[in-house]
Protein backbone atom coordinates (compact mmCIF):
# COMPACT_ATOMS: atom_id res chain seq x y z
CA UNK A 1 0.00 0.00 0.00
CA UNK A 2 1.14 3.73 -0.71
CA UNK A 3 2.65 5.39 2.24
CA UNK A 4 1.01 8.46 3.57
CA UNK A 5 3.28 11.12 2.03
CA UNK A 6 2.26 14.07 4.96
CA UNK A 7 4.45 14.33 7.94
CA UNK A 8 4.58 12.20 11.41
CA UNK A 9 1.82 13.43 13.58
CA UNK A 10 3.39 14.09 16.91
CA UNK A 11 6.33 16.76 14.26
CA UNK A 12 3.12 17.64 12.85
CA UNK A 13 1.34 18.93 15.60
CA UNK A 14 4.91 20.44 17.15
CA UNK A 15 4.87 22.39 14.43
CA UNK A 16 1.53 23.75 14.98
CA UNK A 17 2.02 25.14 18.35
CA UNK A 18 5.05 26.48 17.09
CA UNK A 19 3.31 28.95 14.49
CA UNK A 20 -0.09 29.52 15.90
CA UNK A 21 0.67 32.97 16.82
CA UNK A 22 2.03 34.14 13.63
CA UNK A 23 -0.59 32.01 11.28
CA UNK A 24 -4.21 31.98 12.12
CA UNK A 25 -5.27 29.17 9.51
CA UNK A 26 -4.20 25.67 10.91
CA UNK A 27 -2.48 23.01 8.61
CA UNK A 28 -5.64 21.60 6.55
CA UNK A 29 -6.32 18.33 7.13
CA UNK A 30 -3.91 15.24 5.02
CA UNK A 31 -5.84 14.43 2.36
CA UNK A 32 -6.84 11.04 1.54
CA UNK A 33 -6.32 9.11 -2.04
CA UNK A 34 -7.60 11.32 -4.94
CA UNK A 35 -10.01 10.03 -7.04
CA UNK A 36 -9.16 8.82 -10.54
CA UNK A 37 -10.25 11.18 -13.23
CA UNK A 38 -13.84 10.44 -15.00
CA UNK A 39 -13.58 9.26 -18.39
CA UNK A 40 -15.80 7.59 -20.60
CA UNK A 41 -16.83 4.63 -20.92
CA UNK A 42 -15.19 3.57 -17.99
CA UNK A 43 -16.35 5.28 -15.07
CA UNK A 44 -13.81 6.40 -13.24
CA UNK A 45 -14.57 7.30 -9.69
CA UNK A 46 -14.79 4.28 -6.78
CA UNK A 47 -18.31 2.73 -5.19
CA UNK A 48 -16.50 2.56 -2.16
CA UNK A 49 -14.79 4.61 0.01
CA UNK A 50 -11.20 4.59 1.60
CA UNK A 51 -10.81 2.43 4.33
CA UNK A 52 -7.93 1.13 6.38
CA UNK A 53 -8.02 -2.15 4.41
CA UNK A 54 -6.98 -0.21 1.04
CA UNK A 55 -7.26 3.06 -1.57
CA UNK A 56 -10.09 0.94 -3.37
CA UNK A 57 -12.19 -1.98 -0.46
CA UNK A 58 -15.37 -1.59 -0.67
CA UNK A 59 -17.69 -2.00 2.30
CA UNK A 60 -19.33 -6.18 2.87
CA UNK A 61 -22.98 -6.00 2.30
CA UNK A 62 -25.40 -7.38 5.56
CA UNK A 63 -24.26 -10.63 5.52
CA UNK A 64 -26.34 -13.31 4.03
CA UNK A 65 -26.45 -17.06 3.28
CA UNK A 66 -24.44 -17.17 -0.19
CA UNK A 67 -25.94 -18.53 -2.99
CA UNK A 68 -25.05 -21.43 -5.38
CA UNK A 69 -22.61 -19.55 -7.59
CA UNK A 70 -23.02 -22.80 -10.25
CA UNK A 71 -23.44 -21.32 -13.76
CA UNK A 72 -26.85 -22.51 -14.65
CA UNK A 73 -27.71 -20.12 -17.73
CA UNK A 74 -26.79 -20.41 -21.68
CA UNK A 75 -26.78 -17.65 -24.54
CA UNK A 76 -29.52 -17.99 -26.68
CA UNK A 77 -27.82 -15.43 -28.94
CA UNK A 78 -25.00 -13.92 -29.75
CA UNK A 79 -24.59 -10.88 -27.58
CA UNK A 80 -24.09 -11.63 -23.40
CA UNK A 81 -25.44 -8.27 -22.81
CA UNK A 82 -29.19 -10.48 -23.39
CA UNK A 83 -31.79 -10.83 -20.85
CA UNK A 84 -32.27 -14.74 -18.88
CA UNK A 85 -35.20 -16.63 -20.66
CA UNK A 86 -38.68 -15.59 -19.24
CA UNK A 87 -40.95 -18.50 -18.15
CA UNK A 88 -44.20 -19.11 -20.02
CA UNK A 89 -46.41 -16.14 -21.01
CA UNK A 90 -49.05 -15.85 -18.72
CA UNK A 91 -52.63 -16.56 -20.05
CA UNK A 92 -54.65 -13.88 -21.80
CA UNK A 93 -58.07 -13.26 -20.33
CA UNK A 94 -60.77 -13.18 -22.57
CA UNK A 95 -62.21 -10.22 -23.33
CA UNK A 96 -66.32 -9.76 -22.01
CA UNK A 97 -68.82 -9.48 -24.81
CA UNK A 98 -70.16 -6.22 -25.32
CA UNK A 99 -73.68 -5.40 -24.22
CA UNK A 100 -76.21 -5.73 -27.06
CA UNK A 101 -76.97 -2.59 -29.05
CA UNK A 102 -74.02 -1.44 -28.50
CA UNK A 103 -71.69 -1.95 -31.46
CA UNK A 104 -70.48 0.71 -33.43
CA UNK A 105 -71.83 2.09 -36.93
CA UNK A 106 -69.31 0.47 -39.86
CA UNK A 107 -68.43 3.67 -40.30
CA UNK A 108 -67.36 4.77 -36.54
CA UNK A 109 -65.35 1.14 -36.40
CA UNK A 110 -63.74 2.27 -39.56
CA UNK A 111 -62.48 5.65 -38.75
CA UNK A 112 -61.89 4.26 -35.18
CA UNK A 113 -59.49 1.84 -36.12
CA UNK A 114 -57.83 3.80 -39.04
CA UNK A 115 -56.66 6.18 -36.19
CA UNK A 116 -55.87 3.40 -33.64
CA UNK A 117 -54.08 1.61 -35.99
CA UNK A 118 -51.26 4.37 -36.17
CA UNK A 119 -50.18 4.40 -32.98
CA UNK A 120 -47.65 1.52 -32.06
CA UNK A 121 -46.79 2.39 -28.55
CA UNK A 122 -48.82 0.91 -25.96
CA UNK A 123 -48.83 3.94 -23.63
CA UNK A 124 -49.74 6.18 -26.44
CA UNK A 125 -52.43 4.51 -27.01
CA UNK A 126 -53.97 4.16 -23.65
CA UNK A 127 -53.59 7.82 -23.08
CA UNK A 128 -56.21 8.13 -26.83
CA UNK A 129 -59.45 8.29 -25.25
CA UNK A 130 -60.78 6.14 -27.89
CA UNK A 131 -58.14 3.21 -28.11
CA UNK A 132 -56.39 0.63 -25.79
CA UNK A 133 -53.78 -1.90 -26.01
CA UNK A 134 -54.53 -5.71 -27.16
CA UNK A 135 -51.76 -8.07 -25.76
CA UNK A 136 -53.10 -10.62 -27.70
CA UNK A 137 -51.88 -8.71 -30.92
CA UNK A 138 -49.69 -6.33 -30.01
CA UNK A 139 -52.04 -3.71 -31.71
CA UNK A 140 -53.93 -0.76 -30.51
CA UNK A 141 -57.29 -0.91 -31.15
CA UNK A 142 -60.77 1.16 -30.77
CA UNK A 143 -62.51 1.18 -27.64
CA UNK A 144 -65.17 2.85 -26.11
CA UNK A 145 -66.88 2.76 -22.61
CA UNK A 146 -68.39 -0.76 -23.08
CA UNK A 147 -64.98 -2.08 -24.26
CA UNK A 148 -63.19 -2.95 -27.52
CA UNK A 149 -64.62 -2.95 -30.64
CA UNK A 150 -66.07 -6.67 -31.82
CA UNK A 151 -63.91 -8.06 -33.46
CA UNK A 152 -60.22 -6.08 -32.48
CA UNK A 153 -59.33 -8.46 -29.69
CA UNK A 154 -60.14 -11.25 -28.41
CA UNK A 155 -58.33 -11.79 -25.06
CA UNK A 156 -55.90 -9.99 -23.52
CA UNK A 157 -57.27 -6.35 -23.63
CA UNK A 158 -55.38 -3.46 -21.60
CA UNK A 159 -57.06 0.01 -21.93
CA UNK A 160 -54.84 0.96 -18.68
CA UNK A 161 -51.35 -0.84 -18.31
CA UNK A 162 -48.93 -2.22 -20.68
CA UNK A 163 -46.53 -5.04 -20.17
CA UNK A 164 -42.96 -4.20 -18.83
CA UNK A 165 -41.84 -6.48 -21.58
CA UNK A 166 -43.08 -3.83 -24.28
CA UNK A 167 -40.61 -1.60 -23.30
CA UNK A 168 -38.11 -3.70 -22.68
CA UNK A 169 -38.11 -4.79 -25.86
CA UNK A 170 -38.02 -1.24 -27.51
CA UNK A 171 -34.98 0.31 -25.31
CA UNK A 172 -33.10 -3.74 -25.69
CA UNK A 173 -30.85 -2.33 -28.64
CA UNK A 174 -30.30 0.71 -26.33
CA UNK A 175 -29.29 -0.93 -23.26
CA UNK A 176 -26.83 -3.88 -25.08
CA UNK A 177 -25.22 -0.63 -26.06
CA UNK A 178 -24.49 0.98 -22.91
CA UNK A 179 -24.17 -2.39 -21.21
CA UNK A 180 -21.13 -2.59 -23.84
CA UNK A 181 -20.09 0.92 -23.24
CA UNK A 182 -19.67 -0.31 -19.27
CA UNK A 183 -18.30 -3.21 -19.70
CA UNK A 184 -15.86 -1.80 -22.36
CA UNK A 185 -13.09 -4.41 -23.96
CA UNK A 186 -13.87 -7.02 -21.18
CA UNK A 187 -15.03 -10.65 -22.52
CA UNK A 188 -17.55 -13.19 -20.79
CA UNK A 189 -16.08 -15.29 -18.64
CA UNK A 190 -17.65 -18.32 -18.40
CA UNK A 191 -21.38 -19.12 -18.83
CA UNK A 192 -24.30 -16.94 -16.99
CA UNK A 193 -25.63 -17.56 -13.51
CA UNK A 194 -29.82 -17.82 -13.56
CA UNK A 195 -31.70 -17.85 -11.00
CA UNK A 196 -35.52 -17.52 -9.55
CA UNK A 197 -36.69 -14.32 -8.13
CA UNK A 198 -38.46 -16.03 -5.29
CA UNK A 199 -35.57 -15.06 -2.56
CA UNK A 200 -32.97 -13.13 -1.16
CA UNK A 201 -29.36 -14.42 -2.19
CA UNK A 202 -25.67 -13.58 -2.28
CA UNK A 203 -22.99 -14.06 -4.62
CA UNK A 204 -19.27 -14.14 -3.79
CA UNK A 205 -17.86 -14.04 -6.99
CA UNK A 206 -13.45 -14.34 -6.43
CA UNK A 207 -11.51 -12.02 -8.50
CA UNK A 208 -7.63 -12.40 -8.87
CA UNK A 209 -4.71 -10.55 -9.70
CA UNK A 210 -3.37 -10.11 -13.45
CA UNK A 211 -6.89 -9.90 -14.90
CA UNK A 212 -9.38 -7.13 -14.73
CA UNK A 213 -13.47 -7.61 -14.01
CA UNK A 214 -16.69 -6.55 -14.66
CA UNK A 215 -20.37 -7.59 -14.19
CA UNK A 216 -23.37 -7.32 -15.61
CA UNK A 217 -27.08 -8.13 -13.50
CA UNK A 218 -29.94 -8.45 -15.72
CA UNK A 219 -33.72 -9.34 -14.90
CA UNK A 220 -35.84 -11.19 -17.39
CA UNK A 221 -38.64 -9.92 -19.10
CA UNK A 222 -41.36 -11.24 -17.58
CA UNK A 223 -40.27 -10.07 -13.79
CA UNK A 224 -43.15 -9.13 -11.94
CA UNK A 225 -42.44 -6.93 -9.10
CA UNK A 226 -38.94 -5.11 -8.31
CA UNK A 227 -35.58 -6.62 -7.72
CA UNK A 228 -33.45 -4.52 -5.22
CA UNK A 229 -29.34 -5.81 -6.15
CA UNK A 230 -26.12 -3.95 -5.34
CA UNK A 231 -22.30 -5.13 -5.78
CA UNK A 232 -19.50 -4.26 -4.09
CA UNK A 233 -15.76 -5.19 -4.96
CA UNK A 234 -14.09 -6.16 -2.08
CA UNK A 235 -10.39 -5.77 -3.20
CA UNK A 236 -7.54 -3.41 -3.49
CA UNK A 237 -7.35 -1.66 -6.87
CA UNK A 238 -5.82 1.82 -7.49
CA UNK A 239 -7.53 2.81 -11.07
CA UNK A 240 -10.80 3.70 -12.29
CA UNK A 241 -13.97 1.53 -12.59
CA UNK A 242 -15.40 -0.66 -9.78
CA UNK A 243 -18.79 1.41 -9.35
CA UNK A 244 -22.24 -0.16 -9.40
CA UNK A 245 -24.43 1.32 -12.42
CA UNK A 246 -27.95 1.16 -13.04
CA UNK A 247 -28.77 1.18 -16.74
CA UNK A 248 -32.51 0.40 -16.76
CA UNK A 249 -35.34 -1.74 -14.71
CA UNK A 250 -33.86 -4.58 -13.36
CA UNK A 251 -30.34 -4.10 -14.93
CA UNK A 252 -27.25 -2.77 -13.82
CA UNK A 253 -23.72 -3.08 -13.96
CA UNK A 254 -20.15 -2.89 -12.27
CA UNK A 255 -17.80 -0.93 -14.45
CA UNK A 256 -14.02 -2.49 -15.35
CA UNK A 257 -11.75 -2.71 -12.07
CA UNK A 258 -8.02 -4.63 -12.34
CA UNK A 259 -7.47 -5.98 -8.29
CA UNK A 260 -4.12 -5.19 -7.05
CA UNK A 261 -4.71 -9.13 -5.26
CA UNK A 262 -6.89 -11.55 -5.08
CA UNK A 263 -10.59 -10.87 -3.48
CA UNK A 264 -14.05 -11.17 -4.41
CA UNK A 265 -17.06 -9.57 -5.96
CA UNK A 266 -19.95 -9.43 -3.44
CA UNK A 267 -23.73 -9.29 -4.91
CA UNK A 268 -26.37 -9.03 -3.13
CA UNK A 269 -30.15 -10.26 -4.69
CA UNK A 270 -33.15 -8.63 -2.62
CA UNK A 271 -36.28 -9.40 -4.29
CA UNK A 272 -39.65 -8.39 -3.11
CA UNK A 273 -41.80 -11.31 -1.43
CA UNK A 274 -44.30 -11.16 -4.54
CA UNK A 275 -41.61 -10.69 -6.90
CA UNK A 276 -41.93 -13.64 -9.38
CA UNK A 277 -39.34 -14.20 -12.94
CA UNK A 278 -35.35 -15.03 -13.37
CA UNK A 279 -32.66 -12.61 -12.66
CA UNK A 280 -29.28 -13.40 -14.40
CA UNK A 281 -25.25 -12.36 -13.23
CA UNK A 282 -22.43 -12.83 -16.19
CA UNK A 283 -18.79 -12.24 -15.17
CA UNK A 284 -16.55 -10.28 -17.21
CA UNK A 285 -12.85 -9.69 -17.57
CA UNK A 286 -9.68 -9.42 -19.54
CA UNK A 287 -6.10 -10.53 -18.98
CA UNK A 288 -3.83 -7.54 -17.59
CA UNK A 289 0.55 -7.50 -17.20
CA UNK A 290 2.69 -6.55 -14.19
CA UNK A 291 3.52 -3.44 -15.90
CA UNK A 292 0.55 -2.37 -15.99
CA UNK A 293 -0.34 -2.97 -12.59
CA UNK A 294 2.53 -1.76 -11.54
CA UNK A 295 1.84 2.11 -13.67
CA UNK A 296 -1.58 1.69 -12.21
CA UNK A 297 -0.19 2.38 -8.38
CA UNK A 298 2.40 4.56 -9.24
CA UNK A 299 0.29 6.89 -10.73
CA UNK A 300 -1.85 6.53 -7.66
CA UNK A 301 0.95 7.18 -5.38
CA UNK A 302 2.01 10.18 -7.79
CA UNK A 303 -1.80 11.70 -7.22
CA UNK A 304 -1.24 11.37 -3.34
CA UNK A 305 2.33 12.80 -3.93
CA UNK A 306 1.31 15.96 -5.28
CA UNK A 307 -2.02 16.43 -3.48
CA UNK A 308 0.66 16.30 -0.25
CA UNK A 309 2.81 18.38 -1.68
CA UNK A 310 0.29 21.13 -2.28
CA UNK A 311 -0.98 21.55 1.35
CA UNK A 312 2.33 21.68 2.72
CA UNK A 313 2.81 24.28 0.23
CA UNK A 314 0.05 26.18 1.00
CA UNK A 315 0.29 25.85 4.39
CA UNK A 316 4.22 27.40 4.95
CA UNK A 317 2.75 30.32 2.26
CA UNK A 318 0.44 30.95 4.48
CA UNK A 319 2.70 31.05 8.05
CA UNK A 320 4.99 32.94 5.88
CA UNK A 321 2.41 35.51 4.89
CA UNK A 322 1.59 35.83 8.75
CA UNK A 323 5.11 36.34 9.31
CA UNK A 324 5.51 38.98 7.00
CA UNK A 325 2.27 40.87 7.87
CA UNK A 326 3.48 41.09 11.57
CA UNK A 327 6.53 42.39 10.83
CA UNK A 328 8.71 40.05 12.21
CA UNK A 329 12.71 39.02 10.73
CA UNK A 330 13.52 36.04 9.09
CA UNK A 331 10.28 35.10 7.40
CA UNK A 332 11.83 33.62 4.03
CA UNK A 333 14.19 31.03 6.38
CA UNK A 334 11.16 30.36 8.51
CA UNK A 335 9.28 29.64 4.97
CA UNK A 336 12.20 27.22 4.64
CA UNK A 337 12.43 25.71 7.71
CA UNK A 338 8.55 25.02 7.19
CA UNK A 339 8.94 22.91 4.65
CA UNK A 340 11.94 21.08 5.51
CA UNK A 341 9.81 20.12 8.25
CA UNK A 342 7.74 18.23 5.99
CA UNK A 343 10.38 17.15 3.78
CA UNK A 344 10.39 19.22 0.97
CA UNK A 345 12.70 22.44 -0.58
CA UNK A 346 10.98 25.73 -1.99
CA UNK A 347 11.95 24.36 -5.78
CA UNK A 348 9.46 21.36 -4.88
CA UNK A 349 7.02 23.71 -4.87
CA UNK A 350 7.94 25.63 -7.42
CA UNK A 351 7.41 22.60 -9.78
CA UNK A 352 4.84 21.30 -8.10
CA UNK A 353 5.65 17.81 -8.12
CA UNK A 354 7.81 15.59 -5.33
CA UNK A 355 10.26 13.12 -5.47
CA UNK A 356 9.16 9.09 -5.38
CA UNK A 357 10.95 8.93 -2.16
CA UNK A 358 10.77 12.15 0.03
CA UNK A 359 13.50 12.65 2.38
CA UNK A 360 12.91 12.23 6.43
CA UNK A 361 11.52 15.26 7.85
CA UNK A 362 14.30 17.31 9.84
CA UNK A 363 13.93 17.89 13.62
CA UNK A 364 12.68 21.46 14.30
CA UNK A 365 15.53 24.29 14.67
CA UNK A 366 16.16 25.56 17.96
CA UNK A 367 14.69 29.06 16.03
CA UNK A 368 11.74 30.90 18.25
CA UNK A 369 9.25 31.18 15.31
CA UNK A 370 7.50 33.69 17.52
CA UNK A 371 7.91 35.48 21.28
CA UNK A 372 4.43 36.17 23.28
CA UNK A 373 4.63 39.56 23.03
CA UNK A 374 4.73 40.01 19.68
CA UNK A 375 2.07 40.51 17.71
CA UNK A 376 0.18 37.36 15.75
CA UNK A 377 -0.77 37.59 12.25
Amino acid sequence: MPVNPTARPLAFLTLTALVAACASAPHPEQPKAASAPTTSPRVAQSSAPESAAGPRVAASPPSAAPANDTPSGAFRGASPFEAPPSGPPPSLAPTPPRPPGTDPTPKEHAQAADKCGKITQCGVCNNWGYCGFCQATNKCVPKDRHGPYPGTCASGFSPSDCPMSLYLQEEEANIRERLGRLVGTLSPEGMPLDRKAESPAVLRIPVHRGRCYGLVFRGSYDVDGSIDAEAAVEANFYDSGGIWVPVYREISAITPFCPQEDGRIVLRVTPRDTTKGTWRAQLFSAPITEDALEAQKERYEAERRALALRYSCSYCARVHLGCFLSGEPQCDARYVVCLNHFGYTPDDCERGDAPKKRPDPKPLEALQVCTPEEPKG
